[in-house]
């Protein structure tokens, strides 16, 4: 495999595993995401938050073949399902504020696991850097701005939310399972 490859493999794998999108079916789809990721409203959520999402999202998980899984986005496929809209509902969400927690949780998520895979996310800074004036510059710019880019979006994850996610990372790792 050459040096293009290996930086773009584990380019995909920081946007995709970090991001904690992991059932992205393509690089577009974690793209995607990480794009709805560099627009949230990043705050501290609390524990209440945290409760509150695992429960919904348990249930909505629940609800399985019943979510149409072809909208553009897991929100929207939530919000046009009635089911679903009333499962956050109950539990005390709002469209925009369940997606607000959930890039939350999805911010520190990647932030964790960066902090968790520091040895592997500086190898693929070093390759990348290594790489300058071996790629035409507008390739290496786009494989830089991949890169660090992902490092910068979840270097905005609270440390307050890095630490809530560390305590129910369990479960959060469950949905979807």
């Amino acid at each position: 495999m050459n040096r293009l490859n290996t930086v773009r493999l584990l380019t995909l794998a920081l946007l995709m595993g970090f991001a904690g999108v992991a059932q992205a079916q393509s690089a577009a789809e974690a793209n995607a995401w990480m794009a709805e990721l560099e627009q949230t409203e990043v705050r501290d959520i609390t524990e209440g938050e945290m409760k509150r999402l695992l429960g919904a999202m348990e249930e909505i998980e629940a609800m399985e073949g019943a979510i149409n899984t072809d909208s553009p986005t897991m929100f929207d496929a939530i919000q046009a399902n009635a089911e679903a809209s009333s499962v956050l509902s109950r539990y005390d969400f709002d469209g925009p504020e369940f997606k607000v927690v959930v890039h939350n949780v999805m911010l520190a998520m990647g932030a964790l696991a960066m902090r968790d895979q520091k040895a592997e996310l500086d190898m693929a800074v070093q390759q990348l850097q290594a790489m300058k004036g071996q790629l035409p510059e507008a390739q290496y710019q786009a494989l830089e701005r991949q890169v660090l880019g992902a490092i910068q979006l979840f270097d905005r994850a609270p440390a307050s939310n890095i630490a809530l996610v560390e305590k129910y990372k369990a479960e959060i790792e469950s949905i979807g399972e």
